[in-house]
């Protein structure tokens, strides 16, 4: 069993040797735990380097430091480069925000998103009115508000700023939901940037303690507004990075929801992409997979997958998964040291030190200490690099068909 994975993950043990054992297993024992980490350090000693720094003698503190640095001075490039994108196609005032729209926008160009329909939309909050969020924006009914304001606009802050109560409501409205009431669309990109939507903007960042707010149901995205005047170092790229993963977050529940319109539980899988991303049993595990780790095995493997389309796997061609870093260097080539570092962290004693992008720019703008360093999204995608090494294409196929083939079998045999 590999000790240092254990760390990196800062796995309970034995549980964690455990699900090694049952991974290799799976795996005909080829002991793809000691090659991730031999490719990890790898590329890690690659990555200090290129900081200008010895990768033999160069103490976690230190890389750390080093990485913020050059984060810092990556983030103001970024910005610059924001802004011109802002100039170029949205207006003079070159603001962040909608440097940061229009980046996302071209980021999901080439794929679409599912999410309930607009007239759906109306309906459902017709009936269960927004009413704090009505009164934050200055509206005084709700036809008029449903009738001048984006729904999926309004129904994404709703779903964030309105009581527990709201959200329950929603959230039964959603699982009542056929696949007639949602459809096939491109991913909405929206600001809390303008006029009356500033206000609230402020409001909502001290509750949802992130800049971006991702509606897997609504294919929609909501970017809190980035001061354009001296923001605050590292807030830009986090941001960005955000919307990114927001974006796969999206496309992988798109996926999920297109094949899952034959399943007659259909609204409440629906209902639950508003809390959490949808996952997958396969039974190497004790969890489930998450659906985005299934995209990221097909994304590395699909070249060399040869799967039967007459398998319900139109899955395959709906991949919409890509590593945030590579879409980064698409949006800002500046940032291009970030690439292929969205798993890698190098242990320091007994934890870890993020090279990941995101786990940066969280770090440097909340102005963390080495010692309350956050390193979540390098564990997340290193486990994901793990587990995709070790499974083998048929036992997911086969995953993915018990998934749908029971439910659809059964739905067949009611409706007979």
């Amino acid at each position: 069993m590999n000790r240092t994975l254990s760390l990196l993950f800062e796995a309970q043990e034995p549980n964690f040797h455990h699900v090694l054992a049952r991974l290799e297993a799976a795996g005909s024992h080829v002991s793809h735990d000691i090659r991730l980490v031999e490719h990890v350090n790898s590329l890690c000693r690659d990555k200090i380097s290129a900081l200008g720094l010895d990768p033999h003698d160069t103490t976690g503190e230190e890389l750390y430091r080093a990485l913020q640095v050059k984060l810092a001075g990556d983030d103001q490039l970024l910005i610059k480069r924001l802004r011109a994108m802002s100039a170029q196609h949205i207006n003079a005032e070159a603001n962040v925000t909608d440097g940061l729209i229009y980046a996302l926008e071209q980021a999901s160009v080439e794929k679409f998103g599912y999410g309930i329909k607009n007239a759906v939309l109306k309906r459902i909050l017709t009936k269960i009115p927004p009413k704090r969020t009505m009164r934050s924006i200055g509206y005084r009914s709700i036809a008029s508000m449903l009738k001048h304001e984006p729904l999926a606009l309004l129904t994404s802050v709703a779903i964030n700023y309105e009581s527990e109560t709201w959200l329950k409501q929603y959230r039964q409205q959603v699982k009542a939901l056929k696949p007639k009431d949602c459809e096939t669309r491109a991913v909405a990109v929206y600001g809390l940037n303008r006029n009356h939507w500033r206000k609230l903007s402020l409001e909502l960042a001290p509750i949802i303690k992130q800049t971006v707010i991702v509606e897997r149901e609504l294919s929609t995205l909501v970017i809190l507004d980035v001061p354009s005047n001296n923001p605050k170092a590292g807030l830009a790229t986090a941001t960005l990075g955000l919307g990114l993963s927001g974006l796969n977050e999206i496309h992988s529940s798109a996926n999920y929801l297109k094949i899952s319109q034959v399943s007659p539980n259909f609204g409440e899988r629906m209902s639950e992409c508003v809390i959490e991303e949808p996952k997958l049993s396969i039974g190497l595990l004790d969890t489930p997979l998450s659906w985005e780790t299934v995209q990221r095995f097909v994304h590395k493997l699909k070249g060399a997958l040869e799967l039967d389309k007459e398998d319900h796997l139109d899955v395959w061609e709906l991949i919409g998964w890509q590593p945030i870093e590579k879409m980064l260097v698409r949006i800002a080539p500046e940032l291009k040291f970030w690439q292929d570092s969205g798993h890698l962290a190098q242990l320091d004693k007994t934890r870890p030190v993020s090279l990941n992008i995101l786990d940066n720019s969280l770090n440097l703008f909340n102005h963390r200490d080495y010692d309350q360093r956050v390193y979540r999204s390098a564990q997340r995608n290193l486990w994901q690099e793990l587990v995709i090494r070790y499974i083998r294409p048929d036992l997911l196929v086969q995953a993915i068909n018990n998934e749908l083939q029971p439910k659809l079998a059964l739905e067949l045999t009611v409706n007979a």
